[in-house]
Formats: C-alpha cells, structure tokens, sequence
C-alpha cells in the first residue's frame, strides 16, 4: 500500500512540474521528436554568443522542451546550434 501511495505522489509531483511551464516547441529541436512533457525543459535564450553558451538577459518565462533527457543534455551543451530551429518553429505559430 505504501509503494502504491508513493507512485500516486510521484506522479502528481511531475504532474504539478509540467503544468508549471509549457514549451515554447511541440518538437524537440535536437531529434525532432514530439517534444514529452516529463522531460526536463530548458530556459530558452535567443541571444547567444559565439561559443553557443547563453548570454545574459536569458527569458526565463521561455522554456524549451524535448523528447528526451538525452535532447535535453545535449541541447544545454550547445543551445546556439538549435537557435535557428527553434525560432523558424516559434514564428510557424504565429
């Protein structure tokens, strides 16, 4: 019983995480996958510099989100290199 009320709590909890923020991508920038809201999002920041690292002023109400926490580490070690997806994606919502 006690296993049972912990999955039920667990599940909330990542519930409760995901309805926090949404992403500003239904497809993962990396592989291109549907983007999975269990995932760990990204703070997305359009203004990078040469080294692919953020700059400051990054907006923190803009997350990116992935298919996969392996997306996600990759994407955090270089988010310059998806900048152009990632904004050919945003203005296509528009």
């Amino acid at each position: 019983m006690r296993f049972l009320t912990l999955i039920a709590l667990l599940a909330v909890g990542t519930y409760a995480a995901a309805a926090d923020h949404t992403s500003m991508n239904h497809m993962c920038p990396v592989d291109g996958k549907a983007v999975d809201a269990t995932v760990k999002m990204r703070a997305y920041n359009p203004k990078t510099d040469n080294t692919g690292k953020a700059s400051p002023g990054a907006d923190k109400a803009a997350m990116v989100g992935f298919c996969s926490m392996k997306c996600s580490e990759e994407y955090e070690k270089d988010p310059g290199k998806y900048r152009e997806a990632l904004e050919k994606e945003k203005a296509a919502a528009k």
